[in-house]
């Protein structure tokens, strides 16, 4: 118990640090720029890549790669909380608008977090995709994983959280005096709420089950209860749709917007994060649960992975 304090107060100490100097940078390279033709693309990757740097160095350092994990779940929440401080193109005052966007993606943010690491036994116990993917180099090998797989591995994160994020930072900075004078919801707003709230319901019920699954004493054996009747990986699916939800909610909410960016009409965010969790359950169905007991006859009866009616 105290080695997972301490781990996790060094970690959470690293990401706010990470974050801090994250916000300098951006700040930077907005009061670089010109505000007639500002590209909000560019700041949100010169804050990522900020932040997942200083985590690179953490990682080398202390030999570990856990504190993606919550880097992942605690940066678009930190990313709110920093827009709204630092930017003067926020609309300051209460919007429920933007309050329903805030929770949603602060507790999807708390419950990835809670998720992740309530079962982490603290530094230098990680996460069992890195683990299994760090296995691969041994001896003169591992510095290939340092050189190349940690760098990739970073990169993905900062780019697929800067593009999940995007379309919120162009959502709180749209027109002020459109919202003053009053917003109306659209059909596909709505839907993209109703998305958000559907994925948020999945992913807590899957935690759930997860949870009870290991307090159970079989988490020598792959779950096959509950939602992973139907599908192998519920919480990655659920992923998908909450941000494909906050996505659609974002670009639906505004016609026009002080700070704009091309990029926040497209779901790129979108679709990495789904490229990059086909990678995932592949990772997992080869290399992590393939060393528990039934696998191979529970992935003959769950024939879908990823997405409902699609098997891979």
């Amino acid at each position: 118990m105290i080695r997972k304090t301490f781990s996790l107060v060094i970690a959470l100490a690293w990401v706010g640090f990470s974050v801090y100097l994250g916000s300098l940078m951006q700040q930077a390279f907005d009061e670089s720029q010109d505000y007639g033709r500002y590209n909000l693309a560019f700041s949100h990757i010169a804050f990522d890549i900020t932040v997942i740097v200083s985590i690179c160095i953490f990682n080398f350092f202390w030999n570990n790669l856990q504190i993606f994990d919550a880097y992942y779940g605690l940066i678009p929440v930190a990313r709110l909380a920093v827009l709204k401080m630092n930017s003067d193109k926020v609309f300051q005052e209460f919007n429920f608008k933007n309050f329903l966007i805030t929770t949603l993606i602060g507790i999807w943010g708390v419950r990835l977090f809670a998720h992740i690491f309530q079962k982490w036994r603290g530094f230098p116990d990680q996460d069992r995709r890195i683990t299994a993917t760090e296995m691969r180099y041994r001896g003169v090998k591992r510095i290939f994983f340092w050189l190349w797989q940690q760098p990739f591995i970073a990169f993905m994160n900062a780019l697929l959280i800067s593009f999940l994020t995007l379309p919120v930072t162009a959502f709180y900075t749209r027109d002020a005096e459109a919202i003053q004078r009053g917003e109306k919801y659209n059909f596909s707003e709505i839907l993209g709420y109703a998305l958000a709230i559907y994925g948020l319901a999945v992913q807590s019920i899957a935690d759930l089950e997860s949870n009870l699954w290991r307090d159970s004493g079989a988490s020598h054996k792959v779950c096959d209860t509950g939602l992973r009747r139907y599908l192998r990986y519920p919480q990655y699916y659920a992923e998908i749709v909450f941000w494909f939800g906050i996505w659609g909610a974002c670009v639906s909410s505004f016609s026009t917007a002080t700070v704009i960016s091309s990029f926040v009409y497209w779901p790129i965010g979108f679709v990495i994060e789904a490229l990059w969790l086909v990678v995932m359950t592949t990772i997992m169905d080869k290399r992590v649960l393939v060393r528990k007991e039934g696998w191979q006859e529970y992935k003959r009866k769950v024939r879908f992975g990823l997405i409902p009616f699609f098997r891979f």
